[in-house]
């Protein structure tokens, strides 16, 4: 499933170098009729605070994932989703 994703991801989209996933923040799923459960938790570079307090998932842990993902600039980020498996994807421009 989330080899389809990031197949898709890439077949699609043009300057996207590596794609992360990193540990779940372990909240309970999200069945909202995203697809398959799926919440994004941040659009390019802005963060989606709505979508967060729904997810019950704060920012601190969110800040904490791009660091881990080594993100230094909110630019880099092209989306974070929380999988409905409650794993955090974040999906970047070139960080490495």
């Amino acid at each position: 499933m989330l080899g389809d994703l990031a197949d898709k991801i890439s077949n699609t989209t043009k300057g996207i170098d590596r794609v992360i996933f990193a540990a779940g923040s372990g909240g309970e799923n999200i069945h909202n009729g995203d697809q398959e459960g799926a919440k994004r938790l941040m659009d390019g570079n802005t963060i989606l605070y709505e979508n967060l307090k729904h997810a019950r998932v704060e920012e601190n842990q969110l800040i904490s994932k791009l660091r881990e993902a080594n993100v230094l600039n909110y630019n880099q980020v092209f989306a974070v989703v929380l999988e409905s498996t409650n794993d955090i994807s974040l999906f970047t421009f070139g960080v490495g």
